[in-house]
């Protein structure tokens, strides 16, 4: 093979304490035919003094300096200087593996399909873990930056595609990238980690979400025949739901001359995870109906309550005349959650007689909005084979939207469903059923009368709520961790569930036989509401236990919520999670993650908070939830 030149830019701007780190990777290549441009930014520290050196030892480095313009402006000025047929930018504090130039040539060389070539990446410095990317397609690109920056691409493709953008626009990988792939071509990522990706906190990368909002609007400015041709409309501030909103906007435009409404309200709600946000806002919608609207809100089953007091206060906002119907068994719950102007109907869902009982209602009162608080499991089934009214529409939760994609059963009842809701903006939403759908937060609680509970000043406690499951949750990670000899005595545990029930009491022998009841509080008994929300609100951490071997771990970080996650958010606590929810996109939690139990004990020895923290808005929630309804 004839090797061609690669030329391999660096821009610096005061690196001196990685830039000769940085370098030495490059020199340790297998590839012997490259050049090093670096260009120094404008440094005020001995970056260009390092760089000097090392041009001053090798012949195939060469040093540029210029007046501080941005990284973009380097970049496109060592290009303008190379004379190599291919790329590879590399940042001045990161590291590539001996074997990443040559192998990325090799491809290049002999697929000209491909326009760009990436490896796997590691992050290391101040976080340690490997980042794993989603499969490369337009549609994604069009979403989120799918390539590091130091990745390989030849000379004549940059400069078709203009160079980088010189404008701050905090994304100018991504938008090169987007200027790259505008005339088509294939990318490819290498199974390998050829990429040590250094992560420094209050770094510019780090911060960039700061400029999400800029970023967005100048990603629409400059690429919006790709984003409209991908997106079907605009990028959207709440990127994952960008196509869902341009079709309800479309469907809207086409037949309502208020379209252009829908257009700027949808695209101004922050974290907006819905395309059928409506034309007017929900105060708009109320000022055009006199009449309030007959609903009936149900919960089949003896769970889930704890979704239904957010949807009480979003109905009600709404000008809507409630129903509460619920099983039997909770009767003592809802009654207690104190929300006035609501009609209760109690029955025995355990019963298929009482599902005939709840029909007869329906028809009697002419309800024809049914909201299931929980859409899936063999009650709402039957339920729905039931001959109802053509006008009756029914929405609902589907707390598991794994179900949609592998279950028959759910399938059918999303066949009689107009719209559904699922709980957090980072839970997939399926797009096979061809239905509305939104997300809301059920963040909200009552203010119950909390009774005072003892804690001693010193104590820090991390709080795991719901009855011991060890399918659901890591105790085996608990147990050895509530032994770990570097573990501050001040640390307890509250498990805030039944301890007498599942895989409880099998827990609880553990605890005593490795003699740390002194580490645990647990009750052996369901907790009233009082008392447990009162020991939410005096824990320090939520403790959610979900690690890569649980065996629901899987479906928390893509398809259902844990109910700790918006007990979190409603009482402002933070959540101490293994680092496979760091991964997931919109995981809009105030949240310390780790991956061992070493670096959790750091956390909790140096008390951290975390970077950025997240509320849970009434208003935002009361209006994606009411979008939906008619």
């Amino acid at each position: 093979m004839n090797y061609p030149l690669v030329s391999v830019i660096i821009p610096v701007y005061n690196m001196q304490d990685y830039l000769a780190e940085t370098i030495d990777s490059v020199l340790n290549s297998d590839y012997s035919n490259f050049e090093v441009i670096i260009i120094d930014d404008g440094s005020t520290d001995n970056s260009a003094e390092i760089a000097r050196n090392y041009a001053e030892k090798y012949k195939k480095i060469k040093l540029f300096t210029q007046k501080n313009s941005g990284v973009s402006a380097a970049r496109n000025h060592a290009i303008k200087l190379s004379e190599g047929k291919y790329i590879l930018p590399v940042d001045a504090d990161d590291l590539i593996s001996p074997e990443y130039i040559k192998k990325a040539v090799e491809v290049l060389e002999k697929n000209p399909q491909f326009k760009v070539v990436c490896c796997e990446v590691e992050w290391f410095g101040d976080r340690n873990k490997k980042i794993n990317y989603p499969p490369f397609s337009y549609r994604l690109l069009a979403r989120k930056n799918l390539i590091v920056s130091c990745a390989l691409f030849r000379k004549s493709d940059w400069q078709k595609a203009g160079g980088y953008c010189e404008e701050e626009i905090f994304c100018e990988d991504w938008d090169f990238w987007l200027s790259m792939f505008q005339t088509g071509g294939e990318f490819i990522r290498l199974p390998f980690v050829g990429l040590k990706y250094r992560f420094r906190k209050n770094s510019r990368r780090t911060n960039a979400h700061k400029n999400k909002k800029l970023m967005i609007d100048k990603i629409n400015l400059r690429h919006k025949s790709f984003i409209n041709e991908q997106l079907g409309g605009k990028l959207r501030y709440s990127r994952t739901w960008s196509r869902f909103i341009n079709f309800f906007c479309r469907i809207v435009q086409s037949g309502n001359d208020n379209a252009k409404n829908c257009e700027s309200n949808t695209q101004n709600i922050k974290y907006e995870n819905t395309e059928n946000q409506q034309p007017d806002t929900t105060a708009e919608i109320l000022k055009n109906k006199s009449e309030t609207k007959k609903i009936v809100l149900v919960e089949f089953f003896p769970y889930h309550t704890e979704c239904l007091y957010s949807q009480l206060l979003f109905l009600k906002s709404g000008n809507y005349s409630i129903t509460l119907v619920c099983d039997i068994r909770v009767e003592k719950i809802v009654k207690g959650f104190g929300v006035d102007g609501i009609d209760f109907l109690f029955f025995d869902f355990k019963k298929l007689k009482s599902l005939f009982k709840f029909r007869k209602f329906l028809l009697k009162e002419k309800i024809n909005q049914l909201i299931l608080n929980t859409a899936q499991g063999s009650i709402p089934l039957k339920f729905i084979f039931l001959p109802l009214p053509k006008s009756v529409r029914l929405a609902g939760i589907i707390h598991d939207t794994e179900k949609v994609l592998k279950s028959r059963g759910q399938k059918i009842i999303c066949s009689k469903l107009s719209a559904y809701y699922v709980l957090a903006p980072y839970v997939y939403i399926p797009d096979n059923t061809g239905l509305k759908a939104t997300y809301f937060e059920p963040a909200f609680y009552p203010s119950f009368s909390m009774p005072e509970i003892e804690k001693y000043k010193d104590d820090i406690w991390l709080c795991v709520p719901g009855t011991p499951e060890y399918k659901r949750r890591d105790y085996h990670f608990l147990l050895a961790f509530a032994q770990h000899p570097n573990l501050s005595e001040r640390i307890k545990f509250v498990l805030l569930g039944n301890s007498r029930q599942k895989d409880g009491i099998d827990f609880i022998k553990k605890i005593h036989d490795a003699t740390l009841e002194k580490r645990f509080i647990y009750f052996e008994y369901f907790a009233s509401d009082e008392l447990f929300h009162s020991y939410i609100k005096k824990s320090d951490y939520i403790f959610p236990l979900i690690h890569p071997d649980t065996p629901d771990a899987e479906s928390y970080t893509k398809y259902k919520i844990s109910g700790m996650f918006p007990l979190a958010k409603a009482y402002h606590k933070t959540m101490l999670c293994h680092q496979i929810f760091e991964q997931t996109e919109n995981f809009l939690y105030r949240t310390l993650f780790y991956k061992t139990a070493d670096e959790l004990i750091d956390l909790l020895n140096e008390t951290k908070q975390p970077e950025i923290d997240y509320f849970a808005d009434f208003e935002e929630n009361k209006n994606r939830y009411l979008s939906v309804l008619p």
